[in-house]
């Protein structure tokens, strides 16, 4: 008498624990993966908060100090008082007198123990980093501006008569038409609320309007 066709109980259990062991591997791997999806997507969302912070300073810093005439009010300018501290103003209304919503600025600031970017709406002066109406920009829900820091970089004259570039010397000669060519550079670093991700550490260079070396 044949026996009926089939596997044997031990076949079956040997079965069942490859599959179990081929699930668990597969089950890894994908959770793996998509932790690993998580993560990059909260550092490509912590790179893009943190770019757009620093695109927004070199946007309204390529303004700073501009003056419609030359003749315009030397108050158009832009000082560094401060570390992590930048005040700056722009002739926005192209009629040569500098007035208080003129006056702008971005600073480093710890609120609530937490590091902010923040900006100067309007300010009666550029001398004083406390003083002036400041919003903040950054989202300190997400992200912590950790260190910010602007550096002047080394500055030429232009003389329009010559066509040639030139150290600047005090002040523009009798006659003198000179142009002043500067760049700032802008460095900025940031963290997730969290630290849980590596910080991002970004750097802009901004050409500022090239304004005139006024004389004597």
């Amino acid at each position: 008498m044949r026996s009926a066709g089939g596997f044997s109980l031990i076949e079956l259990m040997v079965a069942m624990a490859i599959a179990l062991t081929v699930l668990g591997a597969a089950s890894f791997v994908l959770t793996h993966q998509l932790s690993h999806g998580q993560r990059l997507l909260a550092e490509t969302r912590l790179h893009a908060q943190a770019s757009a912070l620093l695109e927004r300073m070199a946007r309204d810093l390529r303004r700073a100090g501009y003056r419609e005439h030359e003749q315009a009010s030397a108050d158009f300018d832009l000082r560094l008082p401060a570390t992590g501290c930048l005040l700056y103003s722009y002739d926005r209304y192209a009629d040569g007198v500098a007035s208080a919503n003129e006056r702008f600025g971005f600073k480093w600031q710890r609120v609530d123990g937490v590091g902010v970017l923040r900006m100067r709406k309007s300010s009666a002066g550029l001398a004083d980093c406390a003083e002036g109406s400041w919003e903040t920009l950054s989202d300190p829900a997400s992200l912590e501006v950790t260190s910010l820091e602007f550096v002047a970089l080394d500055q030429a004259c232009y003389d329009m008569a010559s066509a040639t570039r030139r150290p600047c010397p005090p002040r523009a000669g009798a006659g003198e038409r000179l142009r002043v060519l500067r760049e700032l550079e802008i460095r900025l670093q940031a963290q997730d609320r969290a630290r849980s991700l590596p910080p991002v550490a970004l750097t802009a260079r901004v050409a500022l309007p090239v304004a005139p070396l006024l004389p004597e």
